[in-house]
C-alpha cells in the first residue's frame, strides 16, 4: 500500500457482514501516519480492545481523537457488558477523546422491498432512532463529557 502522508481526519463504515478484519484494517490505517481522527463504525470482530491499543500505540502516534461505535444489533448483548469491560483498562482512561460506543436503536417493521414499498428509504441501524446507549471507558472528572 501506499502511504496516505496528508489524510487527517477518517471515517469508515462497516457493514455487519463484512470479512473486514483487524489484521486487515490494521495493515490499512499503517499507512496513515499522520491520521488525527478515525471513527469507526464497526461489527463485533473489530471490538478488540488490545488489537486497537497496539494498533494506536505503534502506527497511529498523532492521533488526537477515536471513536470505534457499534449497536446491540451488532453485538449480542450478553457479550457488552465484556466488550465494554475490556476498554476499561488505565490505558483507554487515559486517553480522554478515545470512546467506544455501543448503542440499542428503536427497529422499524421493514418487510422488503416491493414496487409497493419503493417509498420507504432504507437506512443503516445506526441510523435509527437511539433507545440506550453505553459508553466506555467509564472517567471521572469534569471535563470528559461526550456528545453524540
Amino acid at each position: 500500500m501506499i502511504p496516505t502522508s496528508t489524510l487527517s481526519t477518517l471515517v469508515l463504515y462497516f457493514q455487519q457482514d463484512s470479512s473486514i478484519t483487524m489484521d486487515m484494517l490494521t495493515e490499512y490505517l499503517t499507512c496513515m501516519p499522520v491520521l488525527k481522527h478515525l471513527e469507526i463504525k464497526a461489527h463485533s470482530k473489530l471490538l478488540d480492545a488490545n488489537a486497537w491499543k497496539m494498533l494506536l500505540e505503534t502506527s497511529l502516534p498523532l492521533l488526537t481523537h477515536f471513536t470505534l461505535q457499534t449497536t446491540t444489533f451488532r453485538i449480542e448483548e450478553v457479550d457488552l457488558q465484556d466488550v465494554l469491560i475490556s476498554f476499561q483498562s488505565s490505558y483507554w482512561i487515559s486517553k480522554k477523546n478515545f470512546n467506544i460506543i455501543v448503542t440499542k436503536h428503536e427497529y422499524s417493521d421493514f418487510d422488503g422491498f416491493g414496487i409497493d414499498k419503493m417509498k420507504h428509504i432504507v437506512r443503516c441501524e445506526f441510523d435509527w432512532p437511539v433507545i440506550q446507549c453505553w459508553i466506555a471507558p467509564k472517567r471521572t472528572g469534569n471535563n470528559n463529557n461526550l456528545m453524540i
